[in-house]
């Protein structure tokens, strides 16, 4: 990727969060730092990136920190649902703020330990970015067969600052559905205040045989808001997915969508919807493999788009030679 130099001061900023708690640091995480690195930052003139601004973030002073919130400040953001609830606030987990697990259906634990995590489909700048100044990860297990009756409610919440400050929060996560397992999982973005900040996102999810996914993402942060995000899908034999994205609000959102459909007979829907308004930019992406042959995927993806608002979407769909 041609980019700006490695010496951009974005990138050195991105470096030095990551040095200031590289005592916690993994392995992998460092690895993804390299790449980032590595790459660079894109311009303009790189196709993938020609409608992506990224000027306003990358002069940003990139500034870590986490605030304290209640549970009426949680719920006054929350969506009214039934389901189980995980919340984030900030890149970190937050246990007193979340609903318990037990006897839900999912597994979950949440540790810094990233060996068993595959390798990206299609990486890219942000996805390495993500990977590399995300605290912690956040397994997710449906075991063999079973199906949780409530969905599990991924609420996620970041402050912004004011001034020239820009807080940075990445949350990883990574969905494993065990064979013969169906399971609902939300993902939920929101914004504290009404200030800027700079949010980065990474889920990974991995269907096995026989297992059935429904998969909804809503981002829903402020329009002074940055958004990038990279989600991963793997789907085996038999698998299904079924993953619907309402893409609202921030100044700059881009969103890529990684499938591989990885034995035969797997399904996948892949939906989404963006709705810029004023100045605001939405980058919808996706990257699908056909690498087994009976596969079925279909996508549907809208846009809405209002005063100055620019939807940009860019899909590929590689079937091999062999595949039907």
């Amino acid at each position: 990727m041609a980019g700006l130099p490695n010496s951009s001061k974005a990138l050195q900023q991105w470096q030095h969060l990551f040095e200031e708690k590289r005592e916690s640091r993994t392995e992998q995480a460092r690895q993804h730092l390299q790449q980032m690195l590595r790459l660079g930052l894109p311009t303009r003139k790189h196709e993938d990136w020609k409608y992506t601004p990224l000027e306003g973030l990358t002069h940003s002073q990139f500034i870590q920190q986490c605030v304290t919130i209640s549970a009426a400040q949680r719920d006054a953001l929350a969506l009214q649902i039934d389901a189980v609830r995980l919340v984030f606030v900030d890149g970190r987990f937050m246990p007193e703020l979340s609903d318990s697990t037990q006897n839900s259906g999912f597994d979950v634990s949440v540790r810094d330990e990233r060996q068993t995590l595959a390798a990206p489909v299609q990486p890219e700048v942000f996805l390495h970015l993500t990977e590399s100044l995300a605290q912690c990860v956040t397994y997710i297990q449906v075991r063999r067969n079973q199906r949780p009756t409530r969905p599990l409610l991924l609420m996620h919440i970041t402050q912004g600052v004011d001034g020239d400050e820009l807080n940075t929060a990445h949350y990883r996560h990574h969905l494993a559905l065990a064979e013969g397992a169906e399971a609902t999982v939300i993902e939920h973005y929101v914004s504290l205040t009404a200030a800027k900040h700079f949010t980065g996102a990474r889920l990974t999810m991995n269907v096995a045989d026989n297992a059935q996914l429904r998969h909804i993402k809503l981002a829903f942060e402020n329009a002074s808001s940055y958004h990038f995000a990279h989600n991963d899908l793997l789907l085996a034999t038999d698998a299904s997915a079924f993953s619907h994205s309402f893409l609202l609000g921030a100044a700059v959102l881009r969103h890529h969508s990684s499938s591989q459909l990885n034995g035969e007979n797997a399904t996948l829907r892949l939906n989404s919807l963006a709705m810029p308004v004023k100045n605001e930019v939405c980058d919808t992406r996706t990257w699908l493999e056909h690498n087994k042959g009976y596969c079925n995927s279909r996508q549907l993806h809208k846009t809405i788009v209002s005063d100055k608002g620019r939807a940009v979407f860019n899909g590929l769909i590689n079937v091999g030679a062999t595949r039907h």
